[in-house]
């Protein structure tokens, strides 16, 4: 069908016949020619699927994995921010909404280093921890003359100026765009350059943040937290 088709110049268009979907045993047909984007002149390749409740656009098996692999990257490191937050929020029950500044600082600071130094993926990673933590300390150095609702405040109002800053400096950060040509981490020779590979990583750190945790909560620190989340007071009498 490929090769008796002429060549056309049109832009890309799909045709959806079919009942509604909402309707008992649907069945959509689906129609369109597909062009290759950036051609003025291109061979349209037709499609004609049948679609029901369980169907679906056939997609490869290796985009399939990919994408899997990808919410499996986005879900632990949302896990790792979410176990960190947890130290503030729920065992010391200071609510602190700056925790993307954070993550923000460290993302930016360790692509940075990247492009501009010559420091590799790992020193990178070192010293932005090492410049988020200090960050971290003066904001926290700040928050302690606040109690309640203006932690809350306070914490915000940092987030804002933070996302303010990454947003607006364009030639530094690429605004809304980020930054791209980042060097790839290696580890014992392999390049964790696709989604596969990078799950490895993540899931590692996420089990790893998650025993942190519990050692924090089981410690002398972690009883501490939680006192100040019963009774601040008390424990500043202590």
């Amino acid at each position: 069908l490929h090769d008796a088709l002429p060549i056309y110049k049109k832009p890309a268009r799909l045709v959806v016949r079919g009942r509604f979907p909402g309707r008992s045993a649907a069945r959509w047909r689906v129609a369109g020619w597909i062009s290759v984007a950036g051609h003025d002149s291109v061979h349209p390749s037709a499609f004609l699927y049948d679609l029901s409740s369980e169907g679906h656009f056939p997609v490869s098996g290796d985009t399939r994995m990919s994408y899997v692999f990808h919410l499996v990257n986005m879900v632990g490191i949302y896990a790792i921010l979410a176990l960190s937050l947890n130290i503030v929020a729920g065992y010391a029950g200071l609510l602190s909404l700056c925790h993307a500044a954070f993550y923000g600082i460290g993302a930016y600071g360790v692509a940075l280093m990247i492009l501009h130094s010559d420091l590799s993926v790992w020193q990178a990673v070192i010293a932005a921890v090492l410049v988020t933590g200090f960050i971290a300390g003066l904001v926290g150095a700040a928050s302690v003359r606040f109690r309640s609702d203006y932690v809350a405040i306070f914490t915000f109002g940092f987030q804002i100026l933070v996302f303010s800053l990454f947003n607006n400096l364009v030639p530094l950060t690429g605004g809304p765009n980020g930054i791209g040509g980042i060097r790839q981490p290696v580890i014992f020779g392999q390049s964790l350059s696709t989604s596969n590979t990078f799950a490895g990583l993540v899931c590692t750190l996420a089990v790893g943040s998650l025993f942190i945790c519990r050692f924090i909560e089981t410690s002398q620190f972690g009883r501490i937290l939680r006192a100040v989340r019963e009774d601040e007071t008390f424990v500043q009498s202590l």
